[in-house]
């Protein structure tokens, strides 16, 4: 085919022939402002192109529009641009109808062209891109999405707003694989910022917040778009909350899924995730109730990773940690809390093998200093973990790091951090872990000081939850409850709930009290 498209050129100068193999990059038809604008030349002389192309048999023109003859022809001429050139040319190309904002496909397929890395413009476009344009050809742009949050760079601004329509339009085409593997990325490019000096360094960028904005909107447009399919973004919304310590807006998000969905075997870990929140909750028979709805009968080995963490802990709790530890050792990569049990029960070589195979680089770094018993290094992480909102991961630290001065002697600086670490636990009602750190320190006659409020409290500030704490907080920045619904990802009505019961408990009268209690109560903050 090559030969018949040099046949049809023979009469064209050499100019004229280079500029149609640029235009045959292009695609079958174009518009005449798309050649003024990619070959850089005045109306005239794309004029002139386009009446030498349509002499020769190459083009064919009506009013504005031109088009190849022959697709087969068109090809020929785009491969015979080199390689090296071509994909320069298409990013170029690419550039310069995304400036002149051409309302088609032709930008994206261009791109897909182009060699990586991508241009800072192409997120940029794609962040500010209207919707309506992504859902016109869906299919052309969730692969650019998709490769856009792949290839950009861990400090770009726009990942988020990418990710987010990555997952909108995977849902408008029904790709839930898309869907669910896309929101897992999220979770993980957020959730996991590695070392402190990394965290330092990407805070504001990739902070939690962005990850619950992508999560909620989704969760809405699902609801629009097609509600039964919303379960595993809801999961996935669980998991986000769980792993955070948010554990009442986890319970929620499962609350809310479809039953036909919460009993199906793919969504068994939910059950785990219940459960794990239970035994570590006090709650025994609720924990053993949810491994039974996840088809787990006593003594039966677990499958996945939260519930094998709920049969530790329920082993852990009956008095059993030999067997504790057992279970968790048999579900890789390792966790801190089993190299605080191995630890616990004298077996070193089992913490080392865990603490080289943890995968999340905060707690890996946990299990270092716990080996090492480096106490200002888990005080570190510690404040790490509360600054980027993880407040359970930093109970657990300070608990290992009083019990590292309780050890070294140094019982005021161990009593601190035992109560800290209690009070980080109580706020979420996490009973079973307060004892736990309790015990540990009692032999050296450590207890925790006076500091911890008493959640038998049913008025007063003491009493609020810890979700109840959070909208209030919000509600003293000046959030509208459709506001905080957006940012802890909560319904309307749900917000509205929580704020009823926070006025009810403080005796406030309206949210602008509320906030002045706020001020009182945590001036700090």
């Amino acid at each position: 085919m090559s030969d018949v498209a040099d046949g049809l050129l023979r009469g064209l100068t050499a100019d004229q022939r280079s500029a149609l193999r640029f235009a045959a990059l292009l695609g079958d038809d174009m518009h005449v402002a798309d050649l003024v604008s990619v070959l850089g030349c005045s109306g005239e002389r794309v004029a002139e192109l386009v009446a030498a192309g349509v002499a020769a048999g190459v083009l064919s023109a009506a009013g504005e529009r031109v088009a190849f003859r022959r697709a087969s022809v068109r090809s020929a001429l785009a491969e015979q641009v080199p390689p090296a050139i071509r994909l320069g040319l298409a990013a170029h190309f690419a550039h310069e109808l995304a400036r002149a904002d051409v309302a088609d496909d032709r930008v994206p397929g261009l791109l897909a062209e182009a060699a990586d890395p991508l241009r800072t413009w192409v997120f940029e476009w794609l962040a500010a891109l209207p919707e309506v344009r992504l859902y016109a050809a869906p299919t052309v742009y969730v692969d650019l999405l998709a490769r856009a949050m792949r290839v950009a760079p861990v400090d770009e601004p726009r990942w988020a707003p990418l990710a987010r329509r990555f997952l909108l339009v995977s849902l408008r085409l029904g790709q839930d694989h898309a869907v669910v593997g896309g929101t897992a990325h999220v979770v993980a490019r957020t959730a996991d910022p590695g070392t402190a000096v990394e965290q330092a360094a990407r805070v504001g960028v990739l902070g939690a917040d962005r990850v619950e904005t992508v999560l909620a909107d989704l969760l809405a447009d699902a609801e629009r778009v097609d509600g039964h399919r919303t379960s595993a973004i809801r999961a996935h919304a669980a998991s986000f909350c769980f792993e955070r310590g948010r554990w009442d807006e986890a319970l929620r998000h499962i609350a809310q899924l479809d039953p036909a969905a919460i009993d199906h075997p793919a969504f068994a870990e939910l059950h785990g995730m219940r459960a794990v929140i239970a035994y570590r909750r006090d709650d025994p028979e609720a924990g053993d109730r949810h491994l039974r709805a996840a088809g787990l009968q006593p003594g039966e080995p677990p499958t996945g990773s939260h519930l094998a963490d709920a049969a530790a802990l329920r082993a852990e709790s009956l008095g059993d940690p030999g067997q504790a530890l057992r279970i968790r050792a048999a579900h890789p990569p390792g966790t801190p809390a089993l190299v605080r049990l191995a630890m616990t029960l004298g077996d070193q070589t089992t913490a080392k093998a865990a603490a080289d195979t943890v995968g999340d680089a905060r707690a890996a770094a946990v299990c270092r200093a716990m080996l090492t018993r480096d106490a200002d290094r888990l005080l570190s992480l510690a404040e790490a973990d509360l600054a980027d909102g993880r407040r359970l991961h930093s109970a657990f630290a300070l608990e290992e790091a009083a019990a590292v001065l309780a050890a070294a002697g140094d019982r005021t600086a161990a009593r601190q951090r035992l109560t800290e670490a209690t009070e980080l636990y109580a706020e979420q009602d996490a009973a079973w872990d307060v004892r736990r750190a309790e015990a540990r320190l009692r032999p050296w006659g450590i207890r925790r000081g006076t500091r911890s409020a008493h959640r038998s409290a049913r008025t007063g500030w003491a009493a609020l939850t810890a979700t109840e704490l959070r909208v209030s907080r919000l509600v003293a920045r000046g959030l509208s409850n459709l506001d905080i619904a957006r940012q802890l990802m909560l319904s309307r009505n749900t917000v509205q709930t929580h704020v009823s019961n926070v006025l009810a408990k403080l005796g406030c009268r309206s949210r602008v009290e509320l906030a002045r209690m706020v001020t009182l109560n945590e001036p700090a903050g």
